[in-house]
């Protein structure tokens, strides 16, 4: 058939995987080794960094009154897209990505609610 060569669709596979690297580390600081990219602990380690800041403006809010409550709003809105945008990235697939989001926002409440 007109399938490629194996070689070729591996190329292809890891021509992605190095872009991947080279979007996180120009567009948020982050560098990942290939081999941390694939696995799925590193992935959720990024994720949880990236949502710290959500963490410490709801934290924030639990212990200051004066907060201007639509300003920690669109901060939070904010934060947050960032962090579900490189959610995206990190992700191969919808359903990957829809994992580490799940767990990255479960494993962030767990964290504001101990605080």
């Amino acid at each position: 058939g007109n399938e490629a060569p194996s070689f070729l669709v591996e190329v292809s596979a890891l021509l992605k995987e190095f872009q991947k690297v080279s979007v996180l580390q120009s567009g948020c600081g982050i560098f990942l080794t290939l081999e941390q990219l694939r696995t799925t602990s590193s992935c959720k380690s990024v994720l949880l960094d990236l949502l710290k800041p959500c963490i410490e403006l709801l934290a924030m809010q639990n212990y200051s009154k004066d907060l201007n409550v639509e300003s920690l709003r669109h901060q939070l809105k904010s934060a947050m897209a960032k962090a579900r945008h490189w959610c995206a990235i990190l992700g191969d697939t919808p359903s990957r990505v829809s994992q580490l989001w799940s767990w990255s926002i479960g494993d962030a409440a767990s964290r504001l609610a101990r605080s």
